[in-house]
């Protein structure tokens, strides 16, 4: 169960950490994915301790807008793989076959405003399926009704989006013969050596907006 706890957060991770766009009124087409690449984190679990995650967060969004521009780029979405052999554990040893849960953090832009965001993302009921020796993938979006941040562009450049390198995870565990149950929430933090920063950054052209 407690394994299961710390994939749960690689989910979420960045993911909450984010804090960025929604989908968007009009203004520039979303043709571009920016994404931050698989990232290592490390979560603190009770009773186990320090435990090793990865996740990736992505959003779409147009490559080029005109300095102040203001909108919504779309589909922030963070995905986590339980690799097979976990996955295995999870539910032979834990008696655990799903989950569910939220997660929040922040982003910092630069050459945009506001500077920092803030965004909480779901990850609806998830079961393990299927024969052992498979992964288990884990996606969350932002919860339905979500009014997510506009951001205005800044001078000609580029706009960069960057994970804070925290975020918590709050969720629940499906046990095969007790159903839901709360667990623990958890921290969890960015290891050295990374910048989970967004890519490509969004380009600001010298056009004017409005």
């Amino acid at each position: 169960m407690r394994r299961l706890t710390s994939i749960a957060a690689s989910v979420a991770l960045a993911t909450a950490a984010t804090g960025l766009f929604s989908a968007t009124a009009a203004l520039a087409a979303t043709d571009q994915t920016y994404s931050t690449g698989n990232l290592d984190f490390t979560c603190n679990f009770p009773l186990i301790g320090e435990t090793a995650i990865t996740g990736n967060v992505t959003f779409d969004g147009p490559s080029s807008v005109p300095s102040g521009w203001s909108g919504q780029p779309s589909r922030l979405e963070a995905t986590g793989v339980i690799p097979p052999d976990v996955a295995d554990a999870i539910r032979s040893l834990a008696g655990v076959d799903g989950l569910r849960g939220s997660t929040a953090g922040d982003a910092t832009l630069t050459n945009a405003t506001p500077a920092s965001v803030s965004l909480g993302l779901d990850f609806g009921e998830h079961f393990i399926s299927g024969p052992p020796g498979i992964p288990w993938v884990i996606v969350a979006r932002p919860a339905a009704g979500t009014v997510l941040p506009t951001i205005t562009a800044g001078a000609p450049g580029t706009v960069t989006a960057r994970l804070s390198g925290t975020f918590e995870v709050a969720f629940d565990v499906h046990y095969v013969n007790e159903g839901w149950q709360r667990a623990d929430n958890v921290g969890c933090w960015l290891n050295a050596g990374q910048d989970p920063v967004f890519s490509p950054p969004m380009t600001v052209t010298s056009g004017v907006f409005g």
